[in-house]
């Protein structure tokens, strides 16, 4: 069976076509998926939120933070939490399903100790 020049266009435009919706569908999926179990939300909320105390706290400052719906909602989608303050690149990390998380800034030139307890669920931020 011979196709002509226009049969072969129209067949690749076809391809073309349903591998562009294959793409397509497949990152809808995954976007609602994980804005789904709440995880994008709450990362971006409590990453946005440790980095703004870090920066309006004074030197001596300590604050305990409760992070049992982090811990829940990593539980949920069978992940570990991980939260990390690094000071020497001044960012928060927060990320509770697997993918990359978000990160948040600070500009605070003050050292951040900071320790996550996982027995009361509370993240203890001081700053020296």
């Amino acid at each position: 069976m011979k196709m002509n020049k226009k049969g072969m266009d129209v067949l690749t435009e076809h391809v073309i076509f349903i591998i562009l919706v294959i793409i397509f569908f497949t990152s809808m999926f995954v976007f609602v998926f994980r804005t789904g179990t709440r995880a994008s939300l709450l990362e971006e909320s409590y990453a946005n939120q440790i980095a703004l105390i870090i920066d309006k706290a004074k030197i001596g400052t300590s604050v305990d933070l409760d992070v049992s719906n982090l811990y829940s909602t990593a539980d949920k989608n069978k992940f570990n939490l991980i939260l990390n303050i690094n000071n020497d690149e001044k960012y928060v990390e927060v990320k509770l399903a697997p993918g990359k998380g978000t990160k948040h800034i600070f500009f605070s030139g003050n050292n951040v100790v900071w320790n996550l307890d996982k027995s009361k669920q509370s993240l203890h931020i001081e700053v020296r």
